[in-house]
């Protein structure tokens, strides 16, 4: 009967029906107090992540010359591939892909206008001094060189979880993101920001369930309520005048 009815909706309606039918157990699990299945670890793709490979392939052509990313090269290499001619990483820890170990809030070691890329992923929410870390980002720059940053807007871990986790967490909206940028003297022409998260990627999100339980519709979808993720392309301007600079 159920079955003859979907027949009279089309057939997008048809997919978020039966989308939010099989999710209507884990809402109900939710609204018990019931924890996320794996402890913050999506079985598959977790649905923040799926994002941000979309934000990085639109903007693959920008990651070539001298990289630079947070705790080890693997995203360049596999963004930029041939095009780049060097690829480094800045973490807290050393280790074996690791050139520079810094705190990327204190990070006056790290060389001045020296890249011409930095990925910055999955790190300034568990910053302390974010802004700073930031700043840094920018800083280390060449003049015209490309900072391709996320913010996350929500988390399903806890504090301490995620390695060199600070007990200060930071959440983001787009305005706060866009208010830290005009502080680091970036005026709107400099930078280009765009969230990611819809109300079924929420869900998917925070029962760590993988984005290939999503129909491909549902992972297109943006509900602007409902943020996951706020992604930045920005640009070093020629003449960079920062209104904020950390102590060194």
């Amino acid at each position: 009967m159920f079955a003859g009815l979907l027949k009279f909706f089309p057939g997008s309606v048809k997919v978020k029906i039966l989308y939010w039918l099989s999710m209507l157990p884990l809402r109900l699990l939710r609204w018990r107090g019931v924890k996320p299945f794996d402890s913050g670890q999506a079985l598959g793709t977790s649905v923040i992540r799926y994002y941000w490979e979309v934000f990085l392939t639109q903007h693959r052509a920008d990651i070539q010359g001298i990289g630079l990313e947070i705790g080890n090269p693997d995203t360049l290499r596999r963004y930029g591939g041939s095009a780049l001619a060097q690829a480094e990483a800045v973490d807290l820890s050393p280790g074996p892909q690791v050139t520079w170990v810094a705190d990327l809030s204190r990070g006056w070691q790290l060389p001045q206008a020296r890249y011409d890329v930095f990925i910055n992923q999955y790190s300034l929410h568990v910053i302390e001094h974010d802004l700073d870390a930031l700043y840094h980002s920018l800083r280390v720059l060449k003049p015209g060189g490309v900072l391709l940053a996320n913010f996350v807007c929500q988390s399903t871990y806890l504090n301490g979880q995620a390695s060199g986790a600070t007990q200060v967490w930071h959440w983001y909206t787009p305005a706060k993101v866009s208010q830290m940028l005009a502080q680091l003297g970036l005026a709107p022409q400099h930078y280009q920001l765009i969230t990611f998260g819809s109300y079924a990627g929420l869900l998917t999100y925070f029962f760590d369930l993988p984005t290939e339980a999503m129909p491909a519709a549902e992972l297109a979808r943006h509900d602007p309520e409902c943020p996951l993720l706020v992604a930045v392309r920005a640009q070093r301007p020629a003449e960079w005048q920062p209104l904020y600079q950390p102590r060194p």
